[in-house]
């Protein structure tokens, strides 16, 4: 678990690698702690969720979002508040793009060693 108040968030990627673990880790939970904006973080989440998997959702470099198969496999899990069963990654597992990649196993290696620390919020 976290031992510090400072909270680094991340940019997501359209790179994503598929798999990961039933296991949640409930102990990093951010949205666990925040209370009420917790809460608000969550059903927000969800309605970006569900407007990526609408009709009338955006489009990226010309394709639907909804139609996009990194698209189709967003359960409705623990980290979006709800109970279906999903698969979890840590970012620097999970996502493959520009950044992450830019990050280099030294990088990814410190932040994985950072994490298990507490001294970063695995997100």
């Amino acid at each position: 678990m976290p031992d510090s108040d400072l909270l680094v968030l991340v940019i997501c990627s359209f790179s994503k690698r598929s798999g990961g673990s039933a296991e949640y880790g409930a102990e990093w939970a951010v949205a666990d702690r925040l209370g009420d904006l917790g809460l608000r973080l969550l059903h927000q989440r969800r309605r970006v969720r569900e407007w990526m998997r609408g009709l009338a959702s955006g489009s990226w470099s010309g394709q639907q979002l909804r139609l996009m198969e990194l698209n189709q496999g967003l359960a409705l899990g623990r980290d979006f508040g709800r109970s279906e069963d999903a698969l979890y990654m840590e970012a620097v597992g999970r996502y493959d793009g520009r950044f992450y990649t830019g990050l280099g196993e030294a990088g990814c290696l410190a932040a994985e060693k950072s994490a298990a620390t507490g001294k970063i919020v695995k997100l």
